[in-house]
């Protein structure tokens, strides 16, 4: 089955399991259901529907003559809500977040270990330049600082910021006088006190968009607290706060979305529906632990796919991607590697790799992060 035809079936499904989407939906809008949907024949695939169970024969063999003369349009917003609609089973499922995880299953770990096995080389090689930077705290603290700057202007890059890396630490440079040299840990303090600091006004750190400017001096604040936290507790699994920065006025600290979401970048791809999202959190944080616990996955493919993960659910109106990179550079910075930085990256090669990955194809993206990998340890220790 293509994926096309798995997240129309999933769409489409007459099951009562799948109603409950379609029903919420209606609770908070008029449109029709192929607005939704994005598939514009699905008044067609109704109406195909009602011949074949009404007339007890295929649309296409019986013939326009032979129709009752007075049928009116099926329109699917007659059929919606279901009159279970209000019984606590349903509102129980609507709220489990158990549709989306077990049609998608963002936890299958099959894809990933077969990536790994494949890597195993690649690998083997990371772990002896993973043992040289253990022997040497200082340098890999220096250099992960050194590299805050990189990570945060790529990350922002991948968003479609036009800022350039010049610019990036121009607004670096302005951060560090103005806002990092007052404080002597500044991974120590919380993300709700960070959210809560009056930072350095866009237009004092560089002279373009301010907009732009505040979303990468967000960014770098961001990934210096991450980085400074993460030196500082080694080996653990990562916190939840990780997910919990607030990255501008959309998004207050920690607030999931309480609408449906889609991307421009790949409008097919199917989230969970918002009332979904913190059972999805909630199990989002177990599994991080528990398949840390275990231990199965290298440390690179597992952060590549806790990044995946975390995109998949899409938690909050916006800052999605922003948010999975800081974690993924958070549990690597943890496990003794560096932050990644992409070498001419684009931006569209970015987001087709962590497609492949969520739809179960996560070798191409995982190669990619094993051998940047590889390339920068080599280099710096070469320094």
């Amino acid at each position: 089955m293509s994926l096309e035809q798995k997240r129309r079936d999933y769409l489409f499904a007459p099951a009562t399991f799948e109603l409950y989407h379609l029903n919420n939906y209606y609770k908070s809008s008029s449109k029709p259901l192929h607005d939704y949907c994005h598939f514009q024949s699905s008044t067609t695939v109704a109406e195909s529907y009602h011949e074949r169970v009404c007339h007890h024969a295929p649309a296409a063999k019986n013939p326009s003559h032979q129709r009752p003369h007075q049928t009116p349009p099926v329109h699917l917003r007659a059929c919606l809500p279901p009159p279970w609609a209000r019984l606590p089973e349903y509102e129980a499922l609507a709220n489990s977040g158990k549709v989306w995880e077990d049609h998608f299953k963002p936890r299958d770990l099959g894809p990933w270990l077969e990536a790994q096995k494949k890597l195993e080389s690649t690998l083997e090689s990371v772990e002896k330049f993973r043992a040289f930077f253990e022997q040497r705290p200082e340098l890999r603290s220096a250099v992960t600082h050194s590299l805050i700057t990189e990570w945060a202007h790529q990350s922002t890059s991948i968003e479609a910021n036009p800022l350039l890396l010049g610019d990036a630490f121009l607004i670096a440079e302005g951060l560090e006088s103005q806002l990092f040299s007052r404080y002597e840990g500044f991974g120590t303090i919380s993300t709700q006190a960070l959210s809560e600091l009056n930072f350095p006004p866009a237009r004092d750190l560089a002279p373009q968009d301010p907009s732009q400017v505040a979303e990468l001096r967000n960014h770098i604040i961001v990934s210096r607290h991450v980085s400074d936290y993460a030196l500082a507790n080694p080996g653990t699994a990562d916190f939840e706060q990780a997910a919990m920065y607030s990255w501008g006025p959309r998004v207050p600290l920690g607030e999931f979305r309480a609408l449906p979401i889609l991307v421009r970048s790949n409008p097919l791809r199917i989230f969970p529906y918002h009332q979904e999202v913190p059972a999805c959190m909630k199990r989002f944080f177990e599994w991080r632990n528990e398949t840390h616990a275990m231990g199965k996955l290298h440390p690179l493919v597992f952060a590549t796919k806790l990044c995946v993960y975390f995109a998949s659910v899409h938690p909050f109106a916006d800052g999605n991607g922003r948010t999975s990179r800081v974690m993924m550079a958070d549990y690597l910075i943890r496990q003794g590697f560096l932050p990644i930085v992409f070498q001419d990256l684009e931006r569209l090669d970015y987001l087709g790799m962590i497609s492949e990955a969520q739809d179960g194809e996560p070798e191409g993206l995982c190669s990619y992060v094993a051998q940047t990998t590889l390339d920068m340890m080599f280099t710096i220790s070469l320094r």
